[in-house]
């Protein structure tokens, strides 16, 4: 019995044309790809040398090669492409950010967990290499009690009105695609908040959220001592990200740079 693990990929964007790229430099078999356009489908596996290409999302899941489905569709479809990919007996891994909101994630989580499969979320900052030192860091107790966490996540991105990231029936705005990883990294460090407040001015023409900050209130301290803040821009500018930890014995800052700047 072989212990390969046959992945299908379910849409054909940006983000699984990069994701199915680095599956396969690690060694992973892709088998075959999913879409609602049978002449996408078959671009994406010429263009990847996958050998099965559906024009479907339900010939994907029914597939008996396949043990595992990565989700690349929009962010509202996730949990109801995962729901589809489960119940056809195959694992998951859903494309940042999971869900659009708390029931559908709990709705996917609890039918994995009833069906005995495996549902993850593509969270891949959560395993690079200095999270896992930072990790360290913060847990070994020589920076004392962490008193502030401020990071800035921000992006120039499309001005296109019909783009995704601007279209809001498609989960567009600054929080499923930027948010996620401010969010996550304040959370990964301090866990669960006790308390959350929001922030958030909107574009003119559609009324997305364009920028948000989400002070996170937690029980050790009255006041918030988390601040994720993203935020997309259509104007010209460099994107931004930026950290700032504060402790009861310093603080660090770190403004990571392209090997370009």
């Amino acid at each position: 019995m072989s212990n390969e693990v046959r992945w299908g990929i379910l849409a054909t964007g940006l983000i699984a044309g990069l994701f199915t790229k680095d599956l396969q430099r690690a060694g992973h078999k892709v088998v075959a790809v999913g879409s609602r356009s049978k002449e996408r489908a078959d671009r994406f596996a010429a263009q990847f040398g996958i050998t099965n290409a559906y024009g479907s999302y339900e010939q994907l899941f029914a597939d008996r090669d396949i043990d595992i489905v990565y989700v690349a569709t929009p962010h509202p479809s996730h949990v109801g492409n995962a729901t589809a990919a489960l119940q056809a007996g195959k694992h998951v891994l859903v494309e940042k950010s999971f869900a659009v909101n708390a029931a559908q994630a709990e709705e996917g989580v609890d039918l994995a967990e009833q069906s005995g499969l495996v549902a993850l979320e593509g969270m891949w900052t959560r395993f690079l290499p200095h999270m896992l030192r930072i990790r360290e860091i913060v847990r070994s107790g020589n920076l004392g009690a962490i008193r502030s966490v401020v990071v800035d996540h921000t992006q120039k991105l499309s001005e296109d009105p019909a783009h995704r990231l601007n279209a809001l029936e498609l989960g567009g705005g600054a929080l499923f695609d930027l948010g996620i990883y401010p969010i996550f990294f304040a959370w990964d460090l301090l866990g669960p908040p006790v308390a959350i407040r929001l922030f958030r001015p909107w574009l003119d023409s559609s009324r997305q959220a364009r920028t948000r900050r989400w002070p996170l209130s937690y029980a050790t301290n009255r006041t918030p001592i988390s601040r994720p803040h993203f935020a997309f821009t259509t104007t010209a500018g460099r994107s931004k990200r930026i950290l700032n930890l504060t402790s009861a014995v310093g603080a660090c800052n770190s403004r990571p740079r392209r090997p370009s700047d």
